[in-house]
């Protein structure tokens, strides 16, 4: 059988993880274009008006500029690849927490109740977390509630049918009938309801 990924190690989960990294690299592209216009613009414009100057002067300018070039860009390289990490890892606390919330409520959506978010402690949205683990342990409470009282129906129904004995007209045979057979159905509805950590555990064949 394939091994599933490990989706903590994954790099991107998903469209938000990208949409969030995409945001954070426009804003630093614009922080970046303005501080570039902010510092190189007068430069040029100085180098600009000193062509038809002293040739000591346009080269004071152009020293100026390529000084400024050899300092800044290479300490603005190591910053944007910092801040590219740091957003690689801020949208890991966010998309891999939305990852887990949904596969546990797809899970839910298929009957499994007993199934539980679990977030890294650095991870975001542990209120989240709080609340869908809350809404699927008391959504789980309620079915265990509901199969308990179809359990004690389908004894009743049993009951009855014993205590009646043979004593049965056609009309109420007609309707033990009738109550059995919708006892069985909702028993077979409820059975595709897991809320217990065991009911995830694979039975062993044959048994």
């Amino acid at each position: 059988m394939a091994k599933r990924p490990n989706r903590r190690r994954q790099l991107f989960f998903d469209e938000l993880q990208i949409r969030l990294l995409s945001i954070n690299i426009a804003y630093f592209a614009a922080i970046l274009l303005i501080f570039a216009v902010a510092l190189f613009a007068p430069l040029i414009l100085q180098l600009l008006g000193a062509s038809g100057g002293p040739e000591w002067q346009q080269q004071l300018v152009a020293e100026q500029f390529l000084y400024l070039s050899k300092a800044i860009w290479l300490p603005l390289f190591f910053t944007f690849v910092a801040l590219g990490a740091h957003s690689v890892l801020v949208s890991h606390r966010i998309a891999g927490p939305l990852y887990q919330l949904r596969r546990v409520l797809r899970g839910v959506a298929e009957g499994n109740f007993a199934a539980r978010a679990v977030l890294r402690d650095k991870d975001y949205l542990k209120k989240e977390e709080q609340v869908v683990n809350d809404m699927i342990e008391n959504l789980g409470a309620l079915i265990e509630n509901v199969d308990e009282r179809a359990y004690e129906l389908r004894k009743t129904v049993q009951q009855l049918k014993t205590a009646l004995g043979g004593g049965l007209t056609q009309d109420v045979q007609t309707c033990l009938e009738t109550l059995e057979r919708n006892a069985e159905s909702l028993d077979a509805s409820l059975s595709r309801f897991k809320t217990r950590p065991e009911d995830l555990t694979p039975q062993p064949a044959g048994s």
